[in-house]
């Protein structure tokens, strides 16, 4: 932990994508169905505790922290793996790291390892 930061943990509960291929995604802002996609290309993994997860090259996981996240409406936040993890080659919150005014909430987040 450093002093403007605070370390958040990962729940047991993932959702790792499947064997499905994927051979692209379609965005169209009238018609993206996240939920629609999410049940599609991933399933999801319960990892007991004090057991290791083989997170592979080319993986791709969503997950949520332990902790809920309550921010006063004077204050916004923001989302950041760490550097130890992206000098391994993992990205994590790999997209839309702020915390709005007011979150309370899990945070998701998005886990790619390169």
């Amino acid at each position: 932990m450093e002093p403007a930061s605070v370390d958040l943990r990962l729940d047991n509960s993932i959702q790792l994508q499947s064997g499905a291929p994927v051979s692209g995604v379609i965005i169209d802002a009238n018609e993206v169905n996240i939920t629609d996609h999410l049940e599609r290309y991933t399933e999801q993994v319960n990892i007991a505790s004090g057991q290791s997860f083989d997170f592979k090259p080319g993986m791709f996981i969503i997950g949520q922290t332990i902790e809920r996240v309550e921010l006063s409406t004077a204050l916004a936040g923001r989302v950041e793996g760490r550097s130890r993890l992206a000098r391994l080659g993992i990205g994590v919150h790999i997209t839309a790291p702020k915390l709005d005014p007011g979150f309370r909430n899990n945070i998701t987040l998005e886990m790619f390892n390169i």
